[in-house]
């Protein structure tokens, strides 16, 4: 019986619990090998996420609970941020913790419709605990550790109009491992909520958060300033036509379709010149608020 399964083991937030978990002494099975075969399991965190398709992703997350809900104590669902200030048609008092709305790319939108069929889907289930766990920006490699390995060499260029509210919430890859094993004796049925960041977050603003880069600064010219307001006008129509549109996601079924096709990433180049901010990541720079973890 492996003490955690994690889906979604060849990406960043996948791979690196997976290793963590291993080298603090538990055993860890990739979703695929516990979704053929016949043993329990402890946790089952679900990291997979299918990027292009926000509906496709939902279905995807109900099939997996249904797949192995009986199997487990505990289904721990990974979400991001940018949920808890979702689309308000989705419930807001209950989804989204009562915060103002924020413009959504398709990522965003998928990882909200995920949470709506997770909290669903959980009603089949009545005792197994189910937790959704809030990531701000992951550090330890990744995406972001290009950003940050770019800043530190050639400075980073901050968004237009950058809020004086905002925050850089942000979290170690390693310490999402660490909740996991602290929290892996929470089994008590139902579904609850986690937020995870580092307490500094409280009082880190985006300048402080890239101190050590190059040079820091703030991009307000007039060109920044209208591409910043066509990002907004194209993800307000990106919401409008979501919100007319709100899919019907099927109830689950066993999962027992074949493994996606992994592809190979290839680094990004680093460039020799200062990191610029673009599309959604803008308003997430400008309007990101504090939220204490819980």
């Amino acid at each position: 019986m492996p003490d955690f399964v994690v889906s979604g083991m060849t990406g960043f937030v996948g791979s690196h619990i997976s290793e963590a978990l291993r080298k603090a002494g538990y055993t860890v099975s990739s979703y695929g090998e516990f979704r053929d075969g016949t043993e329990r399991a402890g946790t089952f965190v679900h990291c997979a996420n299918i990027h292009d398709s926000p509906t496709d992703n939902a279905t995807f997350t109900a099939d997996v609970l249904s797949t192995i809900a009986p199997r487990v104590e505990r289904f721990v669902q990974i979400q991001t941020f940018a949920t808890l200030h979702g689309l308000g048609a989705l419930d807001t008092a209950r989804m989204n913790i009562g915060k103002t709305p924020l413009l959504m790319g398709p990522y965003g939108f998928g990882k909200l419709l995920q949470e709506q069929v997770t909290c669903r889907e959980a009603a089949r289930y009545p005792g197994l605990a189910v937790r959704l766990f809030y990531l701000p920006v992951v550090l330890g490699g990744g995406s972001w550790g290009r950003v940050l390995e770019q800043a530190r060499l050639h400075g980073v260029v901050l968004p237009p109009m950058i809020s004086a509210k905002a925050r850089a919430n942000y979290i170690h890859v390693g310490d999402i491992a660490e909740h996991l094993i602290e929290t892996r004796t929470d089994t008590a049925p139902g579904v609850r909520r986690a937020v995870l960041n580092r307490s500094d977050s409280a009082t880190l603003t985006w300048p402080e958060f890239f101190r050590d880069a190059a040079s820091v600064a703030i991009d307000n010219s007039p060109k920044a300033i209208i591409k910043r307001a066509v990002i907004c006008g194209g993800l307000a129509g990106y919401n409008i036509v979501s919100r007319l549109k709100t899919p019907t996601i099927p109830p689950g079924v066993p999962d027992r379709r074949p493994p996606r096709p992994v592809v190979a990433k290839t680094a990004a180049p680093i460039l020799a010149e200062p990191f610029r901010f673009s599309g959604l990541i803008q308003e997430v720079v400008c309007q990101q608020p504090y939220i204490a973890a819980r």
